[in-house]
């Protein structure tokens, strides 16, 4: 496992994250009667950006990243190859994320293409929810991942 493909995805996930926070403050902004799963999600989005930055700086760190993954055999490399596959597997996340938001704020901006937005929103309340579980169990594994680095 080539420590720069963890540090380049972690960096990929960091501007995804960014943008989705954009999105989900445009969307808070505009309804102030948001779901708490909205809120939520912003709250994840934004600690899953800080695990992801820790991460990035510590494989952009050679020593931290050669003794990280000192061992790419057995079970240390196989763990370090499901952290990229998780690491790929949060951006396909993140992407779901944003097309469900995008499409919400591309919706008409009139009274009744408000009225509609919010109905689409809270039709994907549902699928916003499961969304923001999946992000709840990226940062936890990327924390964890954190965690190995150091150790």
């Amino acid at each position: 496992m080539d420590p720069l493909s963890i540090a380049a995805g972690s960096a990929g996930l960091i501007t995804a994250c960014g943008k989705l926070s954009l999105f989900i403050n445009d969307v808070i902004s505009k309804y102030k009667n948001v779901d708490a799963t909205i809120r939520l999600l912003s709250v994840e989005i934004t600690s899953l950006s800080q695990v992801l930055e820790s991460i990035e700086r510590s494989f952009k760190d050679p020593v931290l990243a050669t003794a990280a993954l000192t061992s790419r055999t057995g079970h240390e490399g196989a763990y370090w190859q499901n952290v990229k596959r998780s690491i790929d597997d949060c951006g396909g996340t993140l992407n779901r994320l944003q097309a469900i938001l995008e499409a919400l704020m591309k919706a008409e901006v009139s009274v009744l293409g408000r009225s509609r937005q919010f109905v689409t929103l809270e039709r994907k309340s549902v699928e916003l929810e499961l969304l923001r579980r999946e992000v709840t169990s990226y940062r936890e594994t990327m924390k964890l991942s954190l965690h190995m680095i150091s150790l």
